[in-house]
């Protein structure tokens, strides 16, 4: 099986994370609840299914510009994905014995439209 869903704007990379860290626990508690719901909302309103076996996730992230680093793009838009997985129990879990295959791209951007990418497929063989 697979799914694609699409998540609107662009996430908070991992400097956006760490800055909120730095300055208050609570901060980042309260950014990483936001934006795990956020994520959270688009996977129930597109009806992603649910997975029952391992999974890969492939993600392109489409940003407005060239300005972020890619790295820290992918590190915090992926906490935010993956988290908001578990939580509306469409993925088992987001540790190795579940994720096994990750993808990562950067599309031209897109400034009229930044968004995120995700598609979700279900393995057949068990690693």
């Amino acid at each position: 099986m697979e799914f694609t869903f699409e998540v609107s704007g662009r996430l908070p990379c991992l400097n956006d994370m760490i800055n909120k860290a730095q300055y208050n626990r609570y901060a980042y508690a309260t950014l990483k609840k936001k934006w795990t719901a956020y994520v959270g909302s688009f996977i129930v309103k597109e009806h992603v299914p649910l997975f029952s076996n391992p999974y890969s996730v492939t993600v392109k992230f489409i940003e407005p510009n060239y300005r972020r680093d890619i790295d820290g793009v992918a590190s915090g838009g992926l906490k935010f994905i993956l988290d908001a997985l578990v939580d509306t129990f469409r993925v088992p879990g987001d540790n190795r014995v579940w994720f096994k295959e990750l993808h990562v791209s950067f599309p031209k951007p897109d400034k009229e439209n930044p968004r995120v990418i995700v598609t979700l497929r279900e393995l057949e063989e068990h690693f």
